[in-house]
């Protein structure tokens, strides 16, 4: 199963709308979550940067649910992800933890993460090539985080693959 049909499935979980942003290869990953009950929208410009896809994503939640009060941001490289993970980012947002609830790793915070409606507008002022995780890093008293260890294990290239494999 790829990486991104493991987060979608993980995503569903938590029992929120689930919005997948594709970029290159757009057909052939949506043929793989096809049959999932999810929003697609493909970002054409995705070799732009991490920024220039969340703005896209970002866009493409309001304009189909305007009134949204947060979105949980995650990206389809992370094996070591799951829904119990995903569930406790929700409930410690919903609890009013923090208006950024993040994934602790053990060099900083990062995504997934949940961002509340207040950092909408923050989000589609990024750089294109910046992530969600330059907001997270630069507003520190205002995130909560939830420890996820194995977060920072990522998945970019055929080498990321063999050690991971390897491990």
């Amino acid at each position: 199963m790829s990486l991104l049909k493991r987060t979608a499935l993980a995503a569903l979980e938590t029992k929120l709308a689930v919005f997948v942003v594709l970029g290159a290869n757009a057909q052939a990953h949506q043929n793989e979550i096809n049959e999932l009950p999810l929003r697609v929208t493909v970002n054409e410009d995705w070799n732009k940067g991490m920024g220039h896809s969340l703005k896209h994503a970002l866009k493409y939640v309001l304009k189909t649910i305007p009134d949204i009060d947060g979105v949980l941001v995650l990206v389809c490289d992370q094996p070591h992800i799951h829904a119990e993970h995903l569930i406790n980012l929700k409930n410690q947002f919903q609890e009013g933890a923090a208006s950024i609830v993040a994934s602790g790793y053990a060099d900083g915070a990062g995504v997934p993460a949940l961002f509340g409606r207040e950092w909408f507008d923050h989000i589609l002022q990024l750089p294109d090539d910046q992530g969600a995780r330059s907001l997270i890093t630069k507003n520190k008293s205002q995130v909560a985080t939830v420890p996820f260890p194995l977060g920072a294990v990522d998945i970019d290239s055929e080498d990321d693959v063999i050690k991971f494999l390897a491990d």
